[in-house]
């Protein structure tokens, strides 16, 4: 909360479909309350969603909190204001992976 307080946004990096999902679930009972929005990010989510969140409300800033798995990592998912990535199991992510994701915003690394 802190950092989107501060006007970033947040990524959730999860290993797999499922527990993505599962986070998403969670974040979204928490921000719907606060009016924050989150986005789905995955491999698996439809065109039409990958289209819309990764391209167009996530690079605007008009995202506050993304949840995804691996797909988080390519190169068309631009973040406006990234602030904070939480890798979930990260010893499932290579240290490559983990500093892509890092050199996409302005992120703070502490692991």
């Amino acid at each position: 909360m802190i950092a989107i307080e501060n006007g970033y946004q947040v990524a959730v990096l999860a290993p797999t479909e499922i527990l993505a999902a599962q986070h998403g679930i969670y974040f979204r009972q928490i921000l719907s309350k606060l009016g924050l929005r989150d986005g789905p990010c995955s491999r698996e989510a439809s065109a039409a969603a990958k289209r819309l969140n990764s391209s167009d409300l996530v690079a605007e800033g008009l995202v506050h909190v993304v949840v995804g798995t691996h797909a988080l990592l390519e190169k068309d998912v631009e973040f406006k204001k990234l602030g904070l990535a939480i890798v979930d199991e990260q010893h499932r992510f290579g240290v490559m992976q983990r500093l892509g994701l890092v050199q996409k915003g302005v992120i703070r690394t502490c692991w």
